[in-house]
């Protein structure tokens, strides 16, 4: 009974969600959650995404030289984003 309980709820709060217009906002702040998952350990440590707006994502870099760095794998990161998140979510990054 638990799990028909359950499963219930899930598809309770996933209608609230859909009808609330949530369902892209979650999806944005999975991307900031997932962000060390997204770009590896190494650029997880050196950086911080502080938002997503309007399809562009704004990371806190450590330095002006990892700055530099991650405007090469740009694309790279992009690119592993859309896989994992889908196309479209992030369609650029400013690294800050």
């Amino acid at each position: 009974m638990a799990r028909d309980d359950s499963q219930h709820i899930s598809r309770g709060l996933a209608q609230l969600v859909h009808q609330l217009g949530l369902e892209q906002r979650l999806k944005q702040q999975r991307v900031i959650d997932q962000w060390p998952q997204l770009v590896g350990e190494k650029i997880g440590r050196i950086s911080r995404p502080e938002r997503l707006q309007d399809g562009v994502l704004y990371v806190r870099v450590a330095s002006m030289t990892w700055r530099t760095e991650l405007l090469f794998q740009k694309q790279t990161i992009l690119a592993n984003i859309s896989s994992a998140m889908g196309e479209g979510l992030v369609k650029d990054i400013r690294f800050i």
